[in-house]
Parts: C-alpha cells; sequence; structure tokens
C-alpha cells in the first residue's frame, strides 16, 4: 500500500524552491526600499555575488534592483 499524504520529493522541493526565492524578494525589497546597497543585499540574502542577485531580482520584479531601489525610497 503506498502513502500518499505527503507530496512528492519533486512537487515539495518545488514548493520549498518557490517559498525560497519568494521570501529573498519580499527580503531584498524591504532592504532595498530602507537604503540597503546592492552588495549588501547580495550579501545578506546569500547570493555570491551582486550579479547573480541583479540576475534573480530582475527576474522576480522585472526591474534592477537599483532602479527599484531609486523609485521605493
Amino acid at each position: 500500500m503506498r502513502c500518499t499524504t505527503l507530496p512528492s520529493t519533486r512537487a515539495h522541493s518545488s514548493g520549498y524552491r518557490g517559498i525560497v526565492a519568494e521570501t529573498r524578494h519580499l527580503l531584498a525589497e524591504e532592504l532595498l526600499t530602507i537604503g540597503a546597497t546592492v552588495d549588501d543585499v547580495a550579501h545578506r540574502l546569500g547570493y555570491a555575488d551582486a550579479s547573480s542577485f541583479t540576475h534573480a531580482f530582475t527576474r522576480w520584479a522585472g526591474v534592477t534592483p537599483g532602479r527599484f531601489a531609486r523609485t521605493n525610497r
């Protein structure tokens, strides 16, 4: 008999990744709004460098982190 109360590993992994990405996005917006630099946000959120963070943020928000910060301070 197969237990179906837990999601499959793949579905659970995708859900977890989605939660991590959403949390990073929200924290990044908050930090940028209060004046943190792109380098600081990248470091605090665990990105290898500011370029990786900028790419991810632009994918999430549709604008660069610098532009987001300038329009939301």
